[in-house]
């Protein structure tokens, strides 16, 4: 009877469980930084929002 090696499974398991911390972690940080640097230089249609002020939508 052949002994069965797992060690692959445990590697590819490991580097799964790493990436998903990576994924959960990161992605909202990129996304909120993205959207805010589009904000400050796109604006909400009327041009670029001023840094430090206070903007209001009626």
């Amino acid at each position: 009877m052949e002994h069965v090696r797992y060690e692959h499974l445990l590697i590819f398991g490991s580097f799964m469980v790493a990436a998903w911390f990576i994924v959960i972690y990161f992605l909202p940080r990129m996304l909120l930084s993205v959207f805010k640097r589009a904000i400050l230089v796109k604006g909400f249609g009327e041009g670029p929002v001023p840094i430090n002020t206070l903007y209001t939508q009626p």
